[in-house]
């Protein structure tokens, strides 16, 4: 099902499409409770199920990655992506991350130190994993497959130019299921 997400659609239209898809009541509610996130699904004047949504921050402008190795309409390419890209050179933009390298105010005077290091002491110290910088990226609330593909292809774009290598995680694998569940319950 495909509607404009930028305004959304009437409760009409949308009872209509859900009439003519042979969607389950069950399964409806799960189209209502995207608006829990933030998209705009009922344009009602009423103020429908999208009522108190706040309009939220529109990211800016994507990056292109139409290549010769790509095909127009195979992949998306998550906002993620060009984040990480972004973090390795140094240009984020500081109000949407203030914290990023101590720039941000910090709480209590010292880090945790590392114990990796004692015990260690029968390892051949040629056999390093890696030695270059390494971005950490948590995201809370799942991680799809794309992320993690874009997480290697970040590692392996700046693998020899700056040494970087980026690990990725998440508090769980959000597969389109998962996903879909989630929002189901979202009413419950």
């Amino acid at each position: 099902m495909i509607c404009d997400v930028s305004t959304g659609i009437s409760t009409e239209n949308l009872d209509k499409l859900v009439q003519h898809a042979s969607i389950p009541a069950s399964q409806s509610v799960i189209m209502h409770n995207l608006s829990n996130l933030g998209i705009p699904v009922v344009s009602d004047a009423q103020g429908g199920s999208n009522a108190g949504v706040k309009k939220k921050y529109r990211h800016p402008d994507r990056k292109n990655r139409i290549d010769e190795n790509t095909f127009k309409h195979s992949r998306w390419t998550p906002y993620v992506k060009d984040i990480m890209e972004d973090a390795i050179n140094d240009q984020l933009d500081t109000r949407q991350f203030p914290f990023i390298d101590g720039k941000g105010p910090m709480v209590g005077g010292g880090g945790a130190k590392s114990a990796r290091g004692y015990g260690q002491w029968h390892r051949d110290k040629k056999d390093v994993g890696h030695a270059g910088p390494r971005l950490i990226v948590f995201i809370l609330g799942g991680v799809c497959y794309s992320e993690t593909r874009c997480a290697y292809e970040v590692t392996d774009a700046f693998k020899t130019s700056r040494k970087f290598e980026v690990l990725i995680g998440s508090s769980h694998i959000m597969t389109p299921e998962n996903f879909l569940k989630s929002l189901r319950e979202l009413s419950n």
